[in-house]
């Protein structure tokens, strides 16, 4: 059960308090929660960024960003394509797509692709052998050791 929203005074322009209400703390996305969750089985250690996106996390002392990502096409055709956007910011060396299975569906598939392998977005079909590289390739960011940047510390 959600916590009851906090009642803070503030003051208007006549020197007046009035009451305002705090939004709630957002909910951790669901494809991030799914990747830590799944990060954590493969038995590799998770750090927050500590930038401001719920979505860049440190996985095994890498710079990750998840992202979201629905197939498109029609499945009646087994013509799917699996979208591949990149993030804004240059800042992660890995990707990590978490590709839904369906529109409530809390299973999917996770593709960890290096950011040096993706130039630029792309739509890569569903039985493509590169994008088979890269399913589920979590020994990818198996390191030795790491510490965990000091920056976020």
């Amino acid at each position: 059960m959600p916590e009851p929203t906090q009642i803070t005074p503030r003051l208007d322009w006549f020197g007046r308090a009035r009451l305002k209400a705090q939004k709630p703390a957002k909910e951790t996305p669901r494809a991030v929660r799914k990747a830590i969750e799944e990060a954590k089985k493969q038995g590799l250690s998770v750090a927050p960024s500590g930038l401001m996106s719920p979505y860049q996390l440190y996985i095994s002392a890498k710079r990750c960003h998840i992202m979201q990502t629905k197939p498109v096409g029609r499945p009646t055709t087994a013509r799917l394509y699996i979208p591949l956007n990149l993030p804004r910011s240059g800042w992660a060396e890995f990707l990590i797509y978490f590709s839904r299975a369906g529109k409530a569906a809390d299973t999917g598939d996770f593709y960890v692709v290096p950011r040096q392998k993706l130039p630029k977005h792309t739509s890569v079909p569903s039985t493509s052998t590169w994008l088979a590289e890269y399913a589920c390739a979590w020994h990818l960011l198996k390191t030795k050791n790491h510490p965990v940047p000091a920056e976020i510390l």
